[in-house]
């Protein structure tokens, strides 16, 4: 922003910027993404609804199978109503040696909360959208989603989680409101 930089050094950082916008963890990355973010808000106003769907890596069966790396075919552990996962250390050693089967899990479990509780779908095998709400499956738990942003980070200890928000194509009435 100094008169005193020179142009030249202006753009490249501005060029700089530009080509680490898809590189997760840079300061470039985290502002795009709030301009994506500003984005929406322009085109739709402010989200209505705003979740963190955190899923809990270190108690799920699933986070145990893929780092023991079975068979999806034979794991009937899944099954099981209250399946013997170690101690917590156990799990918190798997989830920290093994951040591949961390990441499988968690990408799983954010697609499934948007399909099933926001009523969109990802699907990977037919091109990410840009968070608008494309593909909607089915009116969700808060209603026709017209659009949604959740970029996924991580927490302390290295957990992916996401932080969703969602504009309505109707708003929530006090009685849906009173429900919840």
């Amino acid at each position: 922003q100094n008169e005193q930089v020179p142009s030249r050094v202006k753009a490249a950082l501005r060029t700089l910027s530009l080509c680490m916008n898809d590189v997760i963890g840079t300061n470039s990355h985290r502002s795009m993404l709030r301009h994506c973010a500003f984005g929406y808000r322009l085109l739709w106003g402010a989200p209505l609804v705003f979740t963190t769907p955190n899923v809990a890596d270190t108690k799920h069966a699933m986070v145990k199978l893929l780092y023991e790396g079975g068979e999806v075919a034979s794991w009937r552990l899944l099954e099981e109503h209250d399946p013997d996962l170690g101690s917590k250390e156990d799990m918190l050693r798997r989830v920290a040696e093994d951040p591949f089967a961390q990441a499988v899990f968690s990408d799983l479990m954010i697609r499934l909360y948007l399909e099933h509780v926001v009523g969109v779908r990802v699907d990977p095998r037919s091109g990410f959208s840009d968070g608008a709400a494309a593909r909607l499956v089915t009116p969700g738990l808060f209603g026709v989603a017209q659009a949604f942003f959740g970029p996924v980070e991580t927490q302390g200890r290295g957990g992916l989680h996401a932080h969703v928000s969602v504009w309505l194509k109707h708003g929530l009435s006090a009685l849906d409101l009173d429900k919840f």
